[in-house]
């Protein structure tokens, strides 16, 4: 975390315009954050999950082993330098496209982050649907704050896409290229 972090402060610092800086920070601080707020709305259903998982813990266990293993061999070999040329080839060619087509790509992020909304907003109704009928469960207290911040979020970053106010594909053209590997 402290090389990446001190490589998107410079980046911010030396950037020219100020909400270019602003952007590299929030996507930075969205992304630190994301896996700790899925955590947080998911537990209940990952902790029943995890009662169905737990009998193949020793080979989950036993096969990220191995995944490590083999990702430190491809960094001890310099072949992992593989994907970050192809992460690379992968933003030229967004940058490539956003030029011919500027709404092609922005239309194509606003959307993936409108369905992730969707599909989100579905799995919260569906759920406490169930939840109703399982129960006489009130639903003020089926309310789930952290999937509906998620939601928003997800929503919030679609509809910013669609009004053009932040550029999706050059932030994910922006990582794509500085990815740290």
């Amino acid at each position: 975390m402290g090389p990446i972090l001190a490589s998107i402060l410079f980046l911010a610092g030396t950037s020219e315009k100020v909400a270019n800086g602003v952007a590299l920070l929030a996507l930075y601080s969205l992304g630190l954050g994301t896996p700790f707020l899925l955590a947080g709305a998911f537990f209940s259903s990952f902790s029943r999950q995890m009662q169905r998982v737990r009998p193949h813990l020793h080979g989950i266990k036993v096969a990220s082993g191995v995944f490590l293993v083999a990702l430190g061999v491809l960094i001890f070999t310099g072949s992992l330098s593989r994907l970050n040329i192809a992460l690379f080839g992968l933003a030229t060619w967004l940058e490539q496209w956003g030029s011919r087509d500027p709404a092609g790509p922005k239309l194509l992020f606003g959307s993936v982050f409108l369905f992730l909304a969707l599909l989100l907003a579905v799995f919260y109704i569906l759920r406490i649907t169930r939840r109703v009928r399982a129960s006489s469960t009130s639903l003020r207290t089926l309310l789930y704050p952290g999937r509906l911040a998620l939601f928003l979020v997800f929503l919030a970053v679609s509809v910013l896409s669609y009004a053009n106010a932040v550029d999706l594909p050059r932030l994910i053209t922006s990582w794509l290229r500085f990815q740290g590997i």
